[in-house]
C-alpha cells in the first residue's frame, strides 16, 4: 500500500508541475497535495510541519501573484470587464489547442472582449498585450515557485 501512496504522490506531483503551463490545471496546489501525501506516508519523519508549512505559505504566494499578474496586466491596460470576460472564456476556449492555445487565447479573447466593449482596435491590441504580460509573469512565478517547492521537499527529506 505503501508504495501505491507514493506513487500517487509523485502523479500529484508530475501533474501539478503540468500545471504550472495548463491553467485548467491547479499546479501548485496538486504539488502540495502530492507532498502532503508523501509525508503521510512517511508518517511526516521528512516533511514534518516546518516543511508542510512552508510548502503551504509557497503555494498561497504563487496561486496569489499568479492571479493579481493577470489581473493586473489587464487593468494596467485600461481593460474593461468585457475584456477581463474575453481573457477568462479565451482562457477556457484555448485549452484544447495545447500550450499555443493556452498562451493566445487569453491574449485574443481580451482583444475580443475590449473592441465590443470599445470600438478601439488599438485599446484592443494594447489589452490583449497587457493580458498576455501578465500571463507570462503569473507563469514564471508559478515556476519559480514549483522549484521552491521542489528544493524545500529535498532539503527537509535529507535534513
Amino acid at each position: 500500500m505503501t508504495i501505491l501512496l507514493n506513487l500517487l504522490a509523485s502523479l500529484l506531483i508530475l501533474i501539478g508541475m503540468a500545471g504550472i503551463l495548463f491553467p485548467a490545471l491547479p499546479g501548485l496546489p496538486l504539488m502540495l497535495g502530492g507532498f502532503l501525501l508523501i509525508g503521510w506516508v512517511d508518517d511526516f519523519q521528512h516533511l514534518g510541519s516546518l516543511a508542510l508549512t512552508i510548502l503551504t505559505l509557497i503555494t498561497l504566494c504563487g496561486v496569489a501573484v499568479d492571479f493579481l499578474a493577470g489581473l493586473l496586466g489587464a487593468k494596467m491596460t485600461g481593460a474593461s470587464k468585457q475584456a477581463l470576460w474575453g481573457a477568462f472564456i479565451g482562457s477556457i476556449a484555448g485549452l484544447p489547442m495545447g500550450l499555443a492555445g493556452v498562451i493566445l487565447g487569453p491574449l485574443v479573447g481580451a482583444m475580443i472582449g475590449e473592441f465590443i466593449a470599445r470600438r478601439d482596435a488599438w485599446q484592443a491590441g494594447r489589452v490583449g498585450l497587457g493580458t498576455l504580460a501578465g500571463f507570462l509573469v503569473g507563469t514564471a512565478a508559478k515556476i519559480g515557485c514549483a522549484f521552491a517547492m521542489l528544493t524545500t521537499a529535498i532539503l527537509a527529506w535529507f535534513w
